[in-house]
């Protein structure tokens, strides 16, 4: 069995080489009170959604078209996830013969629940991280769970 975790690369790889297109379905605005904003209608009857104020919160749905059709994601995500989705919905339709509506479901399910699609820290981002981790280990802000837990710390 083939398994369902990627790089970053691996993605991308996947993408191009299966020809997968990743495409933004629609979008949804709420206010800073969580109510949603209306969609607009201009003279021509076309709804045109709303745009995002500096206030509101912004919720992207996005879709992947494969040979064997297309299928949209029921949870908003980043581009990055829906990156990762469009591999996992494509693989498990077709490797793995599932349905259209269950592969959406738990490739939608699995990027919303999973860190995915991570950039590698650059090594000043690295060198910051270890520093933030020897200032907590030395101030005393971490502690070590077991049988070698606190008491060991104080002898440290």
């Amino acid at each position: 069995m083939r398994s369902i975790r990627f790089s970053r690369q691996e993605v991308l790889d996947y993408i191009e080489e299966h020809k997968l297109g990743i495409f933004l379905s629609y979008t949804e605005v709420y206010d800073k009170d969580g109510n949603p904003r209306e969609l607009v209608v201009d003279d021509d009857d076309n709804h045109i959604e709303p745009e995002a104020g500096p206030d509101d919160t912004l919720y992207e749905y996005w879709g992947v078209g494969t040979n064997t059709g297309f299928s949209t994601f029921d949870a908003p995500m980043s581009e990055d996830k829906a990156k990762y989705a469009g591999v996992l919905f494509h693989l498990f339709v077709n490797e793995y013969g599932m349905g259209f509506g269950d592969a959406e479901l738990l490739a939608g399910s699995y990027v919303t629940s999973y860190k995915v699609m991570q950039k590698p820290l650059t090594e000043e981002e690295e060198q910051e991280f270890r520093q933030k981790a020897i200032t907590a280990l030395k101030e005393g802000n971490i502690m070590f769970a077991g049988p070698h837990g606190e008491e060991n710390c104080e002898n440290s």
